[in-house]
């Protein structure tokens, strides 16, 4: 069965200044949650286009806004370093940045 819908990245960029690729993501995210599917959005690049997807509900992003494709012998100093910075940005934010 099929559990997961992904958006093509050709509808993530430019959601921020083009209203019909924001349109079409909020009907393809709502149509994939009536159909009990998460949705992940592939081609985020900027804070903008990452807070438009999360207000269309995207479950998942993928995107040079997280990271930029790395050889293999990268990732595993990337990922210790990534969850470093995460366990800092939770030690120094205020509580009612966190969602419950």
């Amino acid at each position: 069965p099929i559990d997961r819908l992904k958006i093509d990245q050709s509808f993530v960029q430019g959601i921020d200044h083009i209203p019909a690729n924001e349109s079409i993501v909020r009907a393809i995210t709502s149509l994939a949650h009536n159909l009990s599917m998460e949705v992940v959005a592939e081609g985020a690049e900027s804070d903008a286009e990452l807070a438009i997807l999360k207000a269309c509900q995207c479950n998942e992003a993928q995107g040079y806004w997280f990271a930029k494709p790395m050889p293999a012998d990268d990732v595993m100093p990337w990922i210790a370093a990534w969850k470093a910075s995460k366990e800092a940005d939770l030690i120094a934010a205020p509580v009612s940045k966190h969602p419950l």
